[in-house]
């Protein structure tokens, strides 16, 4: 009786697992995904499972120069969770100052039905180059960044930012 069990317990486990693999968390079933993955500066797309009110999540790793005055230089990849309703509503750009652990909804996005940005800051959490010239971590290297992400997204996001 006990290998009946364990044999039946195999069968359930292969099925489940085989089950989870078609959810709503692979690229496979995104619409979006391609889009992201076409727009410059994009460097790798990752969809997440979806949070309360919204469509369809990610992770977007951009490849950002360091010194923005020389875009030939040396670059690193900026850790972006963008959370998505349609293209048609308000964006929510929400700096996170340091590192951006997870995604999550924000208060604003909620009130206006929109869709969602939270941007990492560089040198923090996942968006850290290789070798930390601190000479590049000022304001407005951080402002040119926000501002070659949204310039990027806009392609898709036609609605109020």
């Amino acid at each position: 009786m006990q290998r009946r069990r364990d044999s039946s317990l195999k069968v359930l486990t292969i099925l489940l697992l085989w089950l989870g693999g078609f959810s709503a968390a692979h690229p496979q079933d995104s619409t979006l995904a391609p889009a992201l993955r076409a727009l410059p500066g994009v460097y790798s797309v990752t969809v997440l499972p979806a949070l309360p009110g919204f469509a369809e999540c990610f992770e977007l790793l951009f490849r950002l120069p360091l010194d923005h005055q020389r875009p030939d230089g040396p670059s690193f990849l900026q850790r972006v969770y963008l959370s998505h309703v349609t293209p048609d509503r308000p964006t929510v750009l929400e700096t996170e100052g340091y590192a951006a652990p997870r995604n999550h909804p924000t208060e604003l996005a909620g009130i206006l039905n929109g869709n969602q940005l939270l941007v990492e800051h560089r040198y923090f959490g996942r968006s850290r180059p290789d070798s930390l010239i601190w000479e590049f971590l000022t304001l407005k290297q951080s402002a040119d960044d926000l501002h070659e992400i949204v310039t990027a997204l806009k392609r898709l996001y036609g609605g109020k930012w």
